[in-house]
């Protein structure tokens, strides 16, 4: 079985009624029924839409070793709506988790590579 939209990979929206939304890039999240929740950068946030509506463009997804030790990630589509949006710094990996140092009262947190964005 291979899924043709996994966590992770990263698509492109086309052929929408919104048309902000046509050709803006996003990460898939997971699926919602007869849909893909993908997260965009703002103002978008994230979507769910048909599979015939996104393009996907590379459906690799990153891995905990494909974020270097130092690196500044930021957070997003996690349930702790808290840790949404916040920066900080990868400590390595962890299992299949990338180790990330938030600033307080956050502190060190184990988080899947297709919850972080890299930064720079």
């Amino acid at each position: 079985f291979e899924n043709a939209m996994p966590a992770g990979a990263v698509v492109e929206a086309h052929s929408l009624s919104t048309e902000a939304l046509n050709g803006v890039q996003g990460k898939i999240v997971g699926p919602a029924g007869d849909r893909v929740r993908v997260f965009f950068p703002d103002p978008h946030g994230e979507k769910s839409l048909k599979p015939e509506n996104l393009k996907v463009l590379d459906a690799t997804p990153k891995g905990p070793y494909d974020f270097p030790v130092g690196a500044q990630v930021e957070a997003h589509s996690l349930s702790v709506e808290a840790l949404n949006g916040q920066q900080g710094k990868v400590l390595g990996p962890q299992g299949e988790r990338v180790r990330v140092a938030f600033p307080d009262p956050h502190g060190e947190k184990a988080l899947k590579p297709g919850n972080l964005k890299l930064l720079g």
